[in-house]
């Protein structure tokens, strides 16, 4: 959300994140995690795609997947991947958005 002052602004809290919005941006911020040498790091970025299936099917064969495509509870078509750092991605999709084609596999 960008305040009087044309300057970008903590929106909303989602789920216990910090939702931070930029013109059509946003980032998602969580003070959780755990330290490096757990299965998961310190720092999970968390992408919102247009077509999460396709991108799904793009890189599946060629990306360590950690979560596979699924329908979360929040609404969101999503899964993750490690990346060479051993940090997650995760890519995510408003299910409303997806076509039903799509969001039934």
């Amino acid at each position: 959300m960008i305040n009087d002052s044309g300057i970008c602004s903590i929106s909303k809290c989602v789920h216990r994140n910090r939702l931070i919005a930029c013109h059509d941006s946003e980032l998602m911020v969580n003070a959780g995690g755990k330290p490096s040498t757990e299965r998961r790091r310190d720092v999970d970025l968390y992408i919102t795609t247009d077509n999460v299936d396709d991108l799904f099917r793009r890189l599946k064969d060629r990306v360590q997947v950690v979560v596979d495509i699924y329908n979360a509870f929040y609404g969101m078509r999503e899964f993750a991947i490690r990346d060479i750092n051993g940090f997650w991605l995760t890519f995510g999709q408003p299910v409303q958005t997806i076509p039903d084609t799509h969001a039934k596999q």
